[in-house]
């Protein structure tokens, strides 16, 4: 599996939120439901547009270990622009830390790439990788500007690691 080990800053991202489980493939459901509702909603898209994104770029984030949810199969997933100060809207605001972070390349049209870059990350790379393990920090999607329709769109899936 292609992955690279690299070391980011903080950084934060201004986003919206939705929870969901991850059982019975209801996030695979919800999770594309919820970008649907996302790209047609223009004034949501005007505001992502007035921050201070010069990168062009969309996060997709996955928030386990919720401090309100007893639910282990319950997790929040954000969808963000990156928030470098200013007006936030009706945003919330959610901090990365800084951590190395295991990316994984994905190319192909969305959802179905990114969805298959997951299953081979909890399948192949994370039992059979000996180094690492996930840190208990957000789990990250990495969109850059492009037509994620497209069969060669090239997004990332970012983790956070620690070694073992």
């Amino acid at each position: 599996m292609n992955v690279k080990y690299v070391n980011k800053e903080a950084f934060q991202v201004a986003g919206k939120t939705i929870k969901t489980k991850n059982i019975e493939g209801q996030n695979n459901q919800e999770i594309p439901q919820f970008w649907t509702e996302v790209n047609k909603n223009q004034k949501m898209q005007k505001k992502w547009q007035s921050l201070d994104n010069h990168k062009n770029v969309m996060y997709g984030i996955c928030i386990d270990n919720l401090e309100d949810e007893t639910d282990p199969n319950v997790f929040a997933y954000a969808i963000g622009a990156p928030y470098s100060g200013g007006e936030k809207f009706d945003f919330e605001l959610i901090d990365i830390p800084a951590t190395e972070w295991a990316i994984f390349p994905c190319t192909g049209p969305m959802p179905q790439a990114i969805q298959k870059i997951w299953v081979e990350i909890f399948t192949d790379w994370l039992p059979n990788n000996g180094k690492y393990k996930i840190a208990p920090l957000p789990q990250i999607e990495y969109y850059p500007q492009g037509d994620p329709s497209e069969k060669n769109y090239y997004s990332e899936v970012w983790i956070p690691v620690v070694k073992l």
